[in-house]
């Protein structure tokens, strides 16, 4: 699980709550 290389790109627009680490 890359929380801040895929999620943040990907959870940007679409979970929110996912990134809130950013």
């Amino acid at each position: 699980m890359t929380w801040k290389g895929e999620n943040v790109s990907r959870a940007a627009g679409s979970v929110p709550a996912f990134t809130s680490d950013v």
